[in-house]
């Protein structure tokens, strides 16, 4: 390779495989200025910089001429010539760099698949009077009132790389027991479950009752949650739906929250706008 040639690749690694915040949209750029600017500018850096290292190993790795099956192996079948090495230049560089992001990306999960991590709670008691709360274990979604285990979800969080949107709506005064626990996930209602234990009718919940209430651990008792949360409502003596909270995108069908939400936030509220 010629020194032009080199510095254009090198131009070119860091140009697409560095998060840079020049590279990311106008609507990221404006967001940047607002409280949550890093929400929308970082992820969005790095799932850039992700698609430039796909590219990246790709143009590295990949032979020159046409090839029978893969192209991208130390030796390839070329179309007339049969068995050869690879011929691209950077091969090395570029299988180096393709071990480095699959160990990288595939460690993505740990996080939420690790351990018991609570995002709400309140009470501190082990007995069923002096607690509830909701908490991530081992990647499933887990509801209980300290010694009773209400959900447990069949469904696994694992993309710590990607935003859940969760909502969990507790009315022991439903008369149908199912009923009384509801949670949703992306907007989907959850039906299935690993453990499911309904609170009893009229049961008085310790959530803002004379107890300690807390986002991001277990009440008092810690278990705190190893992640980033935004645009946290609680809504005391008040009951709603995923829907109230946002809503599918017509052309992706993506689920997309609604950042200001017509809602009743009762007395005793919580508003988490900024992710923490």
């Amino acid at each position: 390779m010629t020194d032009r040639q080199l510095k254009e690749e090198a131009a070119d690694i860091v140009r697409n495989t560095v998060p840079n915040y020049a590279y990311v949209s106008d609507l990221v750029k404006a967001l940047r200025s607002t409280p949550f600017g890093n929400f929308a500018s970082f992820p969005t850096a790095i799932m850039n910089s992700a698609v430039g290292i796909g590219s990246r190993i790709r143009k590295e790795i990949v032979h020159s001429k046409p090839t029978i099956g893969p192209s991208y192996t130390p030796l390839v079948m070329e179309k007339g010539k049969g068995l050869v090495k690879n011929d691209n230049p950077l091969y090395g560089i570029g299988f180096k760099r393709l071990l480095g992001s699959a160990a990288a990306f595939g460690s993505i999960g740990v996080g939420l698949g690790k351990g018991y991590q609570s995002i709400f709670g309140t009470g501190t008691a082990g007995s069923n009077s002096g607690k509830f709360y909701f908490a991530i274990s081992s990647g499933a979604v887990r509801i209980g009132g300290g010694a009773n285990v209400y959900l447990v979800t069949n469904r696994l969080l694992r993309d710590s790389s990607s935003w859940y949107h969760l909502v969990c709506a507790v009315d022991t005064s439903q008369a149908t027991s199912s009923n009384r626990i509801k949670f949703y996930i992306n907007g989907v209602q959850e039906t299935s479950f690993s453990t499911r234990l309904n609170p009893e009718l009229n049961r008085v919940s310790l959530i803002n009752y004379q107890n300690y209430t807390a986002l991001g651990n277990n009440g008092a008792s810690g278990n705190y949650f190893d992640g980033s949360l935004s645009h946290v409502h609680f809504c005391d003596n008040q009951l709603y739906q995923a829907s109230d909270f946002g809503s599918f995108d017509s052309t992706t069908g993506e689920w997309k929250i609604n950042t200001s939400p017509n809602v009743n936030y009762g007395t005793t509220r919580i508003f988490c706008f900024k992710r923490w």
